[in-house]
């Protein structure tokens, strides 16, 4: 009879969020990882037949997290308004993390439109950041998208250095400006 497996699925999984939240998945291989879980490469992969494979069941892991973490920070009233800052306080916070599930090109990702538009259908809020009646909704989220992603991408790479009222502010008079051009462009 085989030996019982010490090293379990969730532990591997843990284990390598954690290295790639630390110090980025590019640098996460199975002597790194099988390091960490203080074990030798095979425990990992009789449970992955590679790192590929690995790599998926961690972008999952990741996506939920992020998900959580999106959960708690918004704010029903100002969904637009409170899921932009919380995306640029996820890239600041969790860098590693950001640039794996939102500057990959290998990877499928959720637009921010996409996450908007899920936040707003499960919770069955309605955006109170954009004017009652408003029919290019979707035009705001994607300008704010395009913004607060240019916005988190610097910060997840260290290109500019944000306090968290100049975030709110960008925040703010974006929505504002995005809104006002979108209700001129109807006139």
């Amino acid at each position: 009879m085989p030996p019982k497996q010490k090293v379990r699925k969730i532990d591997i999984v843990e284990a390598v969020f954690m290295l790639a939240k630390k110090d980025g998945f590019e640098r996460v291989n199975a002597r790194s990882l099988a390091t960490e879980l203080g074990c030798s490469t095979q425990p990992i992969f009789s449970v992955f037949r590679n790192m590929n494979e690995l790599k998926d069941v961690l972008y999952l892991y990741a996506s939920d997290y992020f998900d959580e973490y999106l959960r708690k920070q918004v704010d029903k009233e100002n969904v637009l308004f409170s899921l932009g800052r919380a995306y640029i306080q996820f890239a600041k916070k969790e860098r590693h993390l950001f640039q794996m599930l939102f500057l990959r090109n290998e990877v499928t990702q959720n637009s921010f439109l996409e996450i908007c538009e899920e936040f707003l259908e499960k919770s069955g809020t309605k955006n109170a950041d954009v004017p009652e009646g408003q029919t290019d909704e979707q035009k705001i989220y994607l300008r704010a998208w395009i913004y607060f992603h240019g916005i988190a991408a610097m910060v997840s790479v260290n290109d500019i250095e944000l306090y968290d009222e100049e975030i709110e502010n960008l925040i703010g008079e974006a929505i504002l400006s995005f809104t006002m051009l979108i209700g001129q462009q109807k006139k």
